[in-house]
């Protein structure tokens, strides 16, 4: 009835109108008749044109939803972003639908591009866990049986051609978008996130020092005149001329290091350096001299940073250089800063450190006039010092070798031929010492 009503109200006028043509013609009214002409075909095509608009409602209506028929209005071709929706018969509407990390497209049809993403985060250490129960024994069940698997994009399958990917159930980083049509490209993107449990502290090396030469002599007066300087000021007392850093200047091998590691061994041995004694070879004067960048990368790595942490120039390194030996003095004491072979200024200048109680000390052969130190000048030692040298090298090795006491004369020489040196005199002693039955006259010459 809802079909035949309206077709049957039109059908009925369109009647009408024609028997008026009828008899407007017997009685030879011409015009009307066209008229009436004219009003019965606008309605029969009236009539044709709802016929079929009735007819195309019905068939819609018909479509069961959820069976992949024509989406609905508004929701643009794609699926429906709220979530499946039961009706009464059991049977699932057309949409996504989502159940943990499994996104269902089945039923959908999509005209455009459809991505799914997946985001799975791990950690490398799992949460600590109390004692689990043993699980409860339960009925085995047979193994459930997989779908067939149809061919994908990891399978070879050509997007293009209207393949749909392939569905592994068995997969939990794979989102399923089976039973859709897809008119483009679909793109699966899964992002996992790996995070590292952080790394413990890293170890400091706050007494990194050489230990000191052994035989020390020769060398009192200036150790003592380095120790004033670098003694920590007492509280309301200004420091040796408010100066914070000492050079001790001289030749190549002179003993300019073996004095620096005396006093820093010294200065340690009374307690005045509790923070520790920071030691970096600059490398001056062997061709590999270190950067302000290096030295400092050095110095960091000693005070406990961890390579990643350090910053990439000079002057961020310098400032977090002096902030963590600031924090040092507060919280355990004055570190004192030991920079062995400086060639040039600008490799110590990023070296000192700001906080006033902190010392730094530095071997260099030329005077480092412009960093406004306390400058030390080492000269060759003097004869009778120069002999100590030798004779405490020698003993240290062999105690009971005779031939200083018994060639004094020839040691005396060997002195003076090595130019009252230190290293000079101790690669005299090694020589000495590697062949014992040789006469002191003998290796002089």
């Amino acid at each position: 009835m809802e079909r035949a009503g309206p077709i049957a109200a039109w059908a009925a006028l369109g009647v009408v109108v024609a028997g008026l043509a009828a008899y407007f013609s017997v009685v030879g009214l011409e015009d009307a008749v066209r008229t009436a002409s004219v009003v019965g075909v606008f309605i029969g095509i009236a009539s044709l044109a709802l016929a079929v608009a009735v007819e195309l409602r019905s068939r819609r209506a018909s479509v069961a939803p959820g069976t992949g028929g024509d989406p609905a209005p508004g929701t643009g071709g794609g699926p429906d972003p709220s979530p499946a929706r039961t009706p009464p018969d059991g049977r699932s509407t057309a949409g996504p639908r989502y159940g943990g990390d499994h996104i269902d497209f089945s039923g959908g049809v999509f005209h455009g591009p459809v991505v799914g993403q997946r985001v799975e985060r791990r950690t490398e250490r799992p949460p600590e866990r109390g004692p689990e129960r043993p699980p409860a024994r339960r009925p085995e069940r047979p193994p459930a049986r997989r779908p067939e698997r149809r061919p994908g994009p990891s399978d070879g399958a050509d997007p293009e051609a209207g393949e749909p990917p392939v569905n592994h159930p068995d997969r939990a980083d794979h989102i399923d978008f089976g039973s859709g049509h897809f008119s483009g490209s679909v793109v699966g993107k899964m992002v996992v996130h790996h995070h590292q449990p952080s790394p413990g502290p890293v170890p400091g090396a706050l007494f990194s020092q050489p230990a000191p030469h052994p035989g020390f002599v020769g060398r009192l007066t200036e150790l003592d005149s380095l120790l004033d300087v670098l003694r920590p000021a007492a509280r309301g007392e200004p420091a040796h001329g408010d100066v914070a850093a000492a050079a001790v200047a001289g030749l190549g091998g002179v003993g300019k290091t073996a004095l620096a590691l005396q006093t820093a061994y010294e200065a340690q041995r009374r307690g005045w350096f509790p923070g520790g004694v920071l030691f970096v070879d600059l490398h001056g004067y062997d061709g590999t001299a270190l950067t302000p960048e290096r030295a400092l990368e050095s110095l960091l790595r000693a005070l406990g940073v961890a390579p990643e942490h350090i910053p990439p120039t000079v002057d961020e390194r310098a400032g977090l250089y002096r902030s963590l030996l600031s924090g040092i003095a507060a919280e355990t004491g004055p570190v004192l800063v030991l920079a062995d072979n400086a060639a040039q200024s600008s490799q110590v200048r990023p070296l000192i450190p700001g906080h006033p109680g902190h010392r730094l000390l530095v071997t260099p052969r030329d005077t480092l006039a412009q960093l406004g130190m306390y400058q030390l000048h080492l000269g060759v030692l003097p004869p009778p010092a120069a002999m100590e040298v030798l004779t405490a090298a020698v003993r240290n090795a062999q105690p009971r070798d005779p031939r200083i006491v018994a060639e004094r004369t020839e040691a005396e020489r060997l002195c003076g031929l090595c130019g009252h040196l230190p290293l000079a005199l101790q690669i005299a002693a090694a020589l000495l010492i590697a062949d014992p039955g040789k006469p002191i006259g003998e290796a002089r010459r």
